[in-house]
């Protein structure tokens, strides 16, 4: 557990240290740990599994734990270590009617970005790469989220990748990214610079390369969005949007 957890509360200012303490336990220690106990849980019950095996069965928790932990330890961090109230972050009370209406209209206006970056994005790597090259480097990667979306076929995978896509990553994410980390660039960069950073975090925490552009085009207008309203709440509800939108042309026309 993060040291900054372990001190008492008392408003501190904000560390960019942790930021990456977060993340690093988040997207790599919470998943591995998963992976390996279903590992183990294999080897007891004297059940061989490959590799690709074991990714495919884990795929999915590890995806909700990852998600869950950086949402609970960007919580945890805010309230116990900082000493600060969430409305420090931008979980604050907002109006519902305006919130979900400007959140659904910026969610429209950025997904259009991304396909439009998109489109800008593989001409750039058509010219470099060939059209060939292009089309394996993109199987490659989104091959994960591929398989995750051929799931959805099943009634009950629809509903937790639901879960998972529209309500707890987008919930999770803004509240990390355009939360907390937020905060912590704004302190040293301003709005601006916040603004920057954090969709340039956003999308290398992706790993993508063709798709760093779109990816980067959403970090950057949900960053403007947290900027304008002062609030978390209405890039929540984009994301949401975009991702409800990502699951349901991955699952049903792909």
């Amino acid at each position: 557990m993060p040291e900054f957890l372990l001190l008492p509360a008392k408003t501190r200012s904000w560390r960019l240290l942790d930021v990456f303490v977060i993340l690093v336990l988040a997207m790599l220690i919470i998943p591995l740990i998963c992976v390996w106990a279903v590992k183990i849980g294999y080897q007891i019950r004297g059940i061989e599994v490959t590799l690709e095996q074991l990714q495919e069965t884990t795929l999915l928790p590890a995806l909700f734990l990852q998600e869950l932990a950086l949402l609970w330890l960007t919580v945890a961090s805010v309230r116990r270590g900082y000493g600060r109230p969430l409305a420090a972050i931008g979980i604050n009370r907002v109006p519902p009617v305006r919130t979900i209406f400007s959140g659904l209209l910026w969610g429209a206006a950025l997904f259009w970005a991304q396909v439009m970056a998109e489109q800008i994005s593989f001409l750039f790597f058509s010219v470099f790469l060939g059209q060939e090259e292009l089309t394996k480097v993109l199987t490659e990667e989104t091959q994960q989220i591929t398989s995750l979306f051929g799931l959805g076929r099943d009634p009950l995978s629809l509903v937790l990748l639901i879960l998972l896509f529209v309500v707890l990553v987008p919930l999770a994410e803004e509240v990390f990214f355009r939360g907390f980390a937020f905060q912590v660039f704004k302190e040293r960069y301003g709005g601006r610079g916040a603004v920057f950073a954090t969709a340039l975090l956003f999308t290398l925490m992706h790993g993508y390369v063709v798709e760093f552009l779109p990816i980067f085009a959403v970090g950057i207008g949900l960053g403007y969005i947290t900027k304008h309203f002062q609030s978390i709440w209405p890039g929540v509800i984009g994301h949401a949007l975009i991702n409800l939108i990502s699951v349901v042309t991955g699952v049903f026309f792909q």
